[in-house]
């Protein structure tokens, strides 16, 4: 029966037959921002819709634009250098540095950086790797670090993690490779284009619908 449930359904039962504080609930809808109200969902009961929430330390825009996220990381950031540059004067040496600067500002930039990291303009981007830039050039770290090796890093272990059938991910990484095996061949040949494929894959899965 949960399975054949709209997911607003969902949310309404779960919200009823649990103890949820509605003080504190709140609905986003992501949308396109040219999208007539018209279309939205009816706005739920006792629930206030906000454009931008805070979720898991993650900060989430009705139009999935992390401007917001990446203005509030640069900041928390920043102070730390302040931080990082008050231990230096009083004789931290480069190596416990590095190490502190890696604690409380690498790991504040990874955290989460897997799953928005595909949302970010160039412009976000140099706002991170600026931090980086900033503390190697005042001493504070042994290199400068790389964002993109970072996120690079960061998505193949979170890749890697949900293979594993202990990750509470691990559904989208079988649901993924059951999808992807169920494509004809010429879909899956990795020599087509990004482009071909996008065509392709828009065609095979219209023809699949309208059956």
């Amino acid at each position: 029966m949960w399975r054949t449930m709209s997911p607003l359904r969902r949310l309404n039962v779960y919200i009823t037959t649990t103890t949820v504080n509605l003080l504190k609930a709140v609905e986003l809808v992501f949308r396109r921002p040219n999208i007539s109200n018209d279309l939205l969902p009816s706005v739920m009961s006792d629930v206030r819709r906000v454009g931008a929430a805070k979720l898991l330390g993650v900060h989430l825009t009705q139009n999935l634009s992390f401007s917001q996220h990446i203005d509030a990381v640069g900041t928390v950031c920043n102070q730390r250098l302040y931080l990082l540059a008050q231990l230096k004067r009083q004789g931290l040496d480069l190596s416990a540095l590095d190490s502190v600067f890696n604690a409380i500002i690498v790991n504040k930039i990874l955290y989460a950086l897997p799953v928005y990291y595909g949302y970010l303009t160039q412009g976000h981007k140099e706002i991170l790797q600026i931090i980086f830039k900033r503390a190697n050039r005042r001493g504070f770290t042994v290199r400068e670090y790389d964002l993109e090796a970072l996120a690079e890093n960061a998505q193949y272990d979170l890749f890697h993690n949900i293979c594993s059938t202990d990750h509470c991910l691990n559904h989208l990484y079988t649901e993924y490779t059951y999808t992807w095996n169920a494509l004809s061949p010429q879909l899956r040949d990795p020599a087509i284009s990004i482009n071909i494929f996008r065509q392709s894959l828009k065609t095979h899965l219209f023809n699949n619908n309208s059956d």
